[in-house]
Protein backbone atom coordinates (compact mmCIF):
# COMPACT_ATOMS: atom_id res chain seq x y z
CA UNK A 1 0.00 0.00 0.00
CA UNK A 2 2.46 2.67 1.12
CA UNK A 3 4.51 1.23 -2.26
CA UNK A 4 1.55 2.16 -4.17
CA UNK A 5 1.25 5.69 -2.37
CA UNK A 6 4.39 6.39 -3.12
CA UNK A 7 3.18 6.04 -6.81
CA UNK A 8 0.60 7.96 -6.91
CA UNK A 9 2.25 11.03 -4.92
CA UNK A 10 4.71 11.05 -7.65
CA UNK A 11 2.05 11.12 -10.26
CA UNK A 12 0.21 13.67 -8.34
CA UNK A 13 3.32 16.02 -8.13
CA UNK A 14 3.74 15.53 -12.30
CA UNK A 15 -0.42 16.86 -12.08
CA UNK A 16 -0.07 19.67 -9.87
CA UNK A 17 3.85 20.99 -9.76
CA UNK A 18 4.86 20.97 -13.70
CA UNK A 19 4.84 24.47 -14.10
CA UNK A 20 1.87 26.05 -15.05
CA UNK A 21 1.81 24.15 -18.69
CA UNK A 22 -1.62 23.80 -20.59
CA UNK A 23 -0.73 19.43 -20.20
CA UNK A 24 -0.65 19.88 -16.44
CA UNK A 25 -4.65 19.65 -16.76
CA UNK A 26 -4.61 16.51 -19.05
CA UNK A 27 -2.88 14.97 -15.78
CA UNK A 28 -5.61 16.39 -13.67
CA UNK A 29 -8.66 15.41 -15.76
CA UNK A 30 -7.07 11.28 -15.46
CA UNK A 31 -7.36 11.09 -11.76
CA UNK A 32 -3.94 8.82 -11.76
CA UNK A 33 -3.98 9.19 -8.52
CA UNK A 34 -7.78 7.64 -7.91
CA UNK A 35 -6.91 4.70 -10.40
CA UNK A 36 -3.74 3.38 -8.70
CA UNK A 37 -4.93 3.61 -5.28
CA UNK A 38 -7.64 1.57 -6.37
CA UNK A 39 -5.30 -1.09 -7.93
CA UNK A 40 -6.51 -0.12 -11.90
CA UNK A 41 -3.06 0.34 -13.13
CA UNK A 42 -4.27 -0.26 -16.37
CA UNK A 43 -6.19 2.62 -17.07
CA UNK A 44 -2.92 4.56 -15.67
CA UNK A 45 -0.36 3.07 -18.79
CA UNK A 46 -2.25 5.42 -21.44
CA UNK A 47 -1.81 8.73 -19.23
CA UNK A 48 2.17 7.38 -18.55
CA UNK A 49 2.38 6.73 -22.36
CA UNK A 50 2.05 10.17 -23.24
CA UNK A 51 4.02 11.60 -20.14
CA UNK A 52 6.74 9.41 -21.88
CA UNK A 53 6.42 12.36 -24.41
CA UNK A 54 6.20 14.85 -22.65
CA UNK A 55 8.42 17.59 -23.49
CA UNK A 56 10.52 18.47 -20.11
CA UNK A 57 12.59 16.06 -19.76
CA UNK A 58 12.38 16.19 -16.14
CA UNK A 59 9.04 14.67 -16.76
CA UNK A 60 9.92 12.03 -18.72
CA UNK A 61 12.98 11.01 -16.60
CA UNK A 62 11.01 10.57 -13.56
CA UNK A 63 7.71 8.71 -15.39
CA UNK A 64 10.41 6.40 -16.63
CA UNK A 65 12.32 5.84 -12.93
CA UNK A 66 8.95 4.48 -11.82
CA UNK A 67 7.94 2.76 -14.78
CA UNK A 68 9.27 -0.31 -13.52
CA UNK A 69 7.57 -0.70 -10.29
CA UNK A 70 3.92 -0.68 -12.04
CA UNK A 71 5.21 -3.71 -14.61
CA UNK A 72 3.75 -2.78 -17.60
CA UNK A 73 3.03 -5.34 -19.64
CA UNK A 74 1.60 -3.43 -22.84
CA UNK A 75 4.01 -3.93 -25.62
CA UNK A 76 3.19 -0.83 -26.85
CA UNK A 77 4.21 0.74 -23.85
CA UNK A 78 7.79 -1.28 -23.38
CA UNK A 79 7.92 -0.18 -27.01
CA UNK A 80 7.85 4.01 -26.15
CA UNK A 81 10.17 3.34 -23.28
CA UNK A 82 12.63 1.71 -25.79
CA UNK A 83 12.06 5.08 -27.96
CA UNK A 84 13.81 6.80 -25.45
CA UNK A 85 16.78 5.33 -26.00
CA UNK A 86 17.22 7.61 -28.68
CA UNK A 87 15.57 10.89 -26.82
CA UNK A 88 18.24 14.01 -26.72
CA UNK A 89 18.54 13.97 -22.83
CA UNK A 90 21.22 11.78 -21.80
CA UNK A 91 19.96 11.11 -18.61
CA UNK A 92 16.50 10.13 -20.11
CA UNK A 93 18.48 7.81 -22.09
CA UNK A 94 19.87 6.24 -19.24
CA UNK A 95 16.55 5.98 -17.21
CA UNK A 96 15.32 4.28 -20.45
CA UNK A 97 17.97 1.68 -20.59
CA UNK A 98 17.92 1.00 -16.93
CA UNK A 99 13.65 0.84 -16.72
CA UNK A 100 14.39 -1.73 -19.83
CA UNK A 101 16.42 -3.58 -17.64
CA UNK A 102 13.68 -4.08 -14.89
CA UNK A 103 11.23 -5.41 -17.19
CA UNK A 104 13.21 -8.37 -18.01
CA UNK A 105 11.54 -10.73 -20.17
CA UNK A 106 9.08 -7.61 -21.54
CA UNK A 107 11.77 -6.16 -23.03
CA UNK A 108 13.16 -8.41 -25.04
CA UNK A 109 11.63 -7.53 -28.56
CA UNK A 110 13.60 -4.53 -27.97
CA UNK A 111 17.17 -6.07 -27.53
CA UNK A 112 17.73 -5.04 -31.03
CA UNK A 113 17.39 -1.38 -29.92
CA UNK A 114 19.37 -2.00 -26.46
CA UNK A 115 22.29 -3.19 -28.85
CA UNK A 116 22.52 -0.74 -31.45
CA UNK A 117 22.74 1.85 -27.91
CA UNK A 118 25.26 0.19 -26.63
CA UNK A 119 27.32 2.81 -29.26
CA UNK A 120 25.53 6.07 -27.76
CA UNK A 121 28.26 8.54 -27.26
CA UNK A 122 27.60 9.16 -23.28
CA UNK A 123 29.48 6.57 -21.22
CA UNK A 124 26.40 6.55 -18.70
CA UNK A 125 24.29 5.45 -21.05
CA UNK A 126 26.04 2.60 -22.36
CA UNK A 127 26.80 1.66 -18.82
CA UNK A 128 22.93 1.21 -18.32
CA UNK A 129 22.18 -0.83 -21.54
CA UNK A 130 25.28 -2.70 -21.29
CA UNK A 131 23.83 -3.52 -17.69
CA UNK A 132 20.03 -3.76 -18.96
CA UNK A 133 21.22 -6.55 -21.67
CA UNK A 134 22.93 -8.33 -18.66
CA UNK A 135 19.47 -8.66 -16.88
CA UNK A 136 18.10 -9.81 -19.43
CA UNK A 137 20.18 -12.91 -19.86
CA UNK A 138 20.61 -15.11 -23.00
CA UNK A 139 17.34 -13.46 -24.73
CA UNK A 140 20.23 -10.68 -25.56
CA UNK A 141 22.83 -12.88 -27.11
CA UNK A 142 22.61 -11.27 -30.56
CA UNK A 143 24.31 -8.11 -28.27
CA UNK A 144 27.72 -10.00 -27.05
CA UNK A 145 29.52 -8.84 -30.17
CA UNK A 146 29.26 -5.28 -29.45
CA UNK A 147 29.03 -5.78 -25.33
CA UNK A 148 32.68 -7.31 -26.83
CA UNK A 149 33.79 -4.18 -28.01
CA UNK A 150 32.79 -2.01 -24.85
CA UNK A 151 35.22 -4.57 -23.35
CA UNK A 152 38.13 -2.07 -24.60
CA UNK A 153 35.75 1.08 -23.88
CA UNK A 154 37.90 4.09 -22.69
CA UNK A 155 35.28 4.56 -19.58
CA UNK A 156 36.73 1.79 -16.79
CA UNK A 157 32.74 1.51 -15.49
CA UNK A 158 32.02 1.14 -18.79
CA UNK A 159 34.51 -2.20 -19.40
CA UNK A 160 33.50 -3.44 -16.30
CA UNK A 161 29.51 -3.61 -17.22
CA UNK A 162 30.08 -4.68 -20.48
CA UNK A 163 32.30 -7.59 -19.18
CA UNK A 164 29.74 -8.92 -16.41
CA UNK A 165 26.87 -8.93 -19.38
CA UNK A 166 29.25 -10.87 -21.55
CA UNK A 167 29.09 -13.48 -18.57
CA UNK A 168 25.39 -13.39 -18.20
CA UNK A 169 23.94 -13.07 -21.85
CA UNK A 170 25.90 -16.91 -21.90
CA UNK A 171 27.73 -16.55 -25.24
CA UNK A 172 31.14 -18.23 -25.21
CA UNK A 173 31.82 -17.72 -28.82
CA UNK A 174 35.94 -17.81 -29.38
CA UNK A 175 35.73 -14.27 -29.99
CA UNK A 176 34.10 -13.51 -26.64
CA UNK A 177 36.00 -16.08 -24.39
CA UNK A 178 39.43 -14.34 -26.34
CA UNK A 179 38.31 -11.18 -25.42
CA UNK A 180 37.91 -11.87 -21.83
CA UNK A 181 40.99 -13.16 -20.91
CA UNK A 182 42.33 -9.84 -22.82
CA UNK A 183 40.54 -7.99 -19.91
CA UNK A 184 42.52 -9.96 -17.18
CA UNK A 185 45.23 -7.73 -18.19
CA UNK A 186 42.95 -4.68 -17.61
CA UNK A 187 44.80 -2.36 -15.53
CA UNK A 188 41.53 -1.88 -13.40
CA UNK A 189 41.49 -4.85 -10.37
CA UNK A 190 37.61 -4.95 -10.51
CA UNK A 191 37.98 -5.32 -14.30
CA UNK A 192 40.36 -8.11 -13.99
CA UNK A 193 37.66 -9.91 -11.14
CA UNK A 194 35.02 -9.22 -13.45
CA UNK A 195 36.64 -11.24 -16.54
CA UNK A 196 37.58 -13.69 -14.35
CA UNK A 197 34.34 -14.37 -13.16
CA UNK A 198 33.02 -13.79 -16.19
CA UNK A 199 35.34 -16.71 -18.02
CA UNK A 200 34.39 -19.04 -15.09
CA UNK A 201 30.68 -18.58 -15.60
CA UNK A 202 31.04 -19.08 -19.41
CA UNK A 203 33.37 -22.18 -19.02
Amino acid sequence: MFRRLGIVSLLLGLAFGACDRQDVKLYEEESIGTWLVNGHKGKAFPVLQRALKDPDPYVRERVLHRMAELNPSSPALVRAIGKLLKDEVTTVRSAAARTLGLLGQKAEPLVPDLAGALGDGDPNVRYWVAKALGLLGPVAGEAAPKLLELCRDEDSAVRWRAIWALGQVGISTPEVMAGLKEAISDPDTLIQNSAKQALAELQ
